[in-house]
């Protein structure tokens, strides 16, 4: 009887090591056809599962046993496309009857929605459902055409959505100007490059104001620089971006701008930058021509671009007392996250500057009297101890700018900082003004000093403002950080003041257009860096720059 009760246990485990034996290699074969015996003893049981279904018969002695094989994967079929929109360009201008019409490419394309947003208008949406596609349809493929006419002059967005019977969607957008009564100024239609050729808004003739013929290697007649403009939401014309030598006369214009905004991948979107469009609707703070200052980041490597213009002059004693400057900051993710805003950016304290070589470790000074309570982030000058090794006279900008409603809720939060390399102005209280140049600052050091100061005290005729000083300002790097979005089931097109308050999804009288997307993001990212390579130095370039 012990024997027994010992032999039963051992028997019973020996099939069961056997049955796994056998079952195992089965469920791992790559083949659903291949097949398996499997015997086991009077008095035991054999379990048997399958992922799918199981089918069999039991004849005696013998049961066969299946498991059906998975149905097979099904390729889901392309997503529509949409690779044209006729009738309109991306910061174009539009008037009269005009036909517009999505190109859309895939199958079984169940809609095609387009949404016209007009700066204080409700939406107009339009549902299309076969081929041709056109915006307000169609009578046996003759378009209805948009009589813009009809429609207020001003800055307008249409979006097209193409979705197909499964449920997959393609979005395209444009952004155009309505100006009927008035003569459109012609925009640049060229495609981003990597070595663009830059082609003024107007023709190459002198303007009345001049008649002076340009010459390669000189500076230009103002005319041909008069000539770069583009058209800014409100439909007025605005200086913009060029590139620092004219290509056309071969003549420079003695300073520089930053990237060229055609060779970002946001340019198609957005267009040229309108310098001083948010001075312009502010009508207090007027800024120069030259700080105005292009960034191009078409990778972030986490899934953003960017396109930013900021006015930072490093040439005068502006930034020691006055803290509103000009931001456009335009930034896409492929998550579908969108900011198009345009502010005057308060970078630090109105008469407070912070005096150092960075933005750490400085010295608050103040400056003079504030002319308004904005004061998010910080301006940080160079001050005389920065020109001496192993220091640097780096200027750097921090902001830290908040989209808010009038009752202080945030639509968006987004922090760019911006600095130079090589301003050529720096802070020094015991100087007249508190005003020293770099230049200068250079030739009173003694001892071990740098590169660029040893050029200076080398070469002593070499002023300020020449093209042979090594300090104009070409040498700057923008960080981007937050970009924080909380507005979810919200409008897209908001209006602010010129400082990105009060906050209105109807325009008010001085008011800015914003496009903040209807999405929640508030994850906080590490901060990132470009810009640092690129030395913007051209012939003819020289500060005030």
């Amino acid at each position: 009887m012990v024997a027994n009760r010992i032999l039963r246990p051992f028997a019973v485990l020996l099939a069961v090591g056997l049955l796994a034996a056998l079952l195992i290699p089965l469920a791992t074969r790559p083949s659903h056809a291949d097949q398996q015996t499997i015997s086991i003893a009077p008095g035991e049981q054999l379990t048997v599962t399958c992922t799918t279904n199981l089918s069999g018969t039991v004849q005696g002695t013998q049961s066969d046993i299946a498991c059906a094989a998975p149905a097979p994967t099904q390729t889901p079929a392309d997503g529509p496309t949409i690779t044209q929109i006729k009738g309109v360009q991306e910061g174009g201008s539009l008037s009269g009857t005009v036909n517009i019409e999505a190109i859309v490419g895939g199958q079984n394309i169940a809609t095609v929605v387009f949404k016209l947003e007009s700066a204080g208008q409700t939406p107009v949406l339009h549902t299309e459902k076969t081929a041709p596609y056109f915006f307000l349809g169609d009578n046996k493929g003759v378009p209805n055409g948009w009589d813009t006419t009809k429609a207020a002059n001003g800055a307008d967005t249409l979006t097209v959505t193409a979705t197909n019977a499964a449920g997959q969607s393609a979005v395209a957008v444009v952004h155009f100007l309505v100006a009927n009564n008035a003569q459109p100024t012609a925009q640049p239609t060229m495609q981003p490059t990597t070595q663009p050729t830059a082609t003024p808004a107007a023709t190459a003739t002198p303007s009345a104001g001049g008649n002076e013929t340009p010459a390669a290697g000189q500076l230009c007649p103002a005319w041909v620089h008069d000539r770069y403009t583009t058209t800014g939401p409100d439909g007025k014309q605005y200086p913009t971006w060029h590139p620092p030598v004219d290509p056309e006369f071969g003549c420079f214009f003695g300073h520089e701008h930053g990237d060229d905004p055609r060779t970002s991948v946001l340019f198609n979107e957005v267009g040229m930058p309108p310098f001083g469009y948010v001075n312009a609707i502010e009508g207090q703070r007027k800024e120069d021509h030259f700080g105005n200052k292009v960034f191009v980041v078409n990778d972030d490597t986490r899934g953003g671009s960017l396109l930013v213009k900021l006015h930072q002059g490093t040439h005068s004693a502006d930034a020691f007392v006055n803290n509103l400057h000009e931001l456009q900051y335009h930034y896409r993710h492929r998550d579908g996250r969108r900011l198009d805003i345009m502010i005057l950016a308060a970078f630090g304290k109105s008469g407070e500057i912070s005096t150092g070589c960075g933005a750490n470790g400085g010295q608050i000074v103040q400056t003079g009297a504030p002319t308004n309570n904005l004061g998010a982030g910080v301006r940080s000058i160079p001050a005389p101890e920065c020109y001496a090794l192993p220091n640097i006279p780096y200027e750097d900008w921090l902001s830290g700018n908040h989209i808010t409603m009038p009752d202080g809720r945030e639509l968006a939060y987004f922090d760019p900082h911006f600095a130079v390399f090589n301003p050529s102005r720096y802070f020094d209280p015991g100087l007249a003004n508190n005003f020293g140049r770099s230049v200068d600052r250079c030739r009173q050091l003694t001892g071990t000093i740098s590169g660029e100061c040893q050029s200076l005290k080398d070469n002593p005729s070499v002023t300020w403002d020449s093209p042979a000083s090594p300090f104009k300002g070409e040498k700057r790097e923008m960080y981007e950080n937050q970009n924080i979005i909380t507005n979810a089931g919200g409008a897209n097109i908001w209006y602010c003041d010129p400082y990105g308050h009060n906050a209105s999804a109807q325009p008010f009288p001085g008011s800015v257009p914003q496009y903040i997307s209807a999405s929640q993001y508030i994850q906080q990212v590490p901060s990132l860096v470009f810009g640092a390579n690129i030395n913007h130095n051209a012939p003819g370039v020289h500060s005030p720059n």
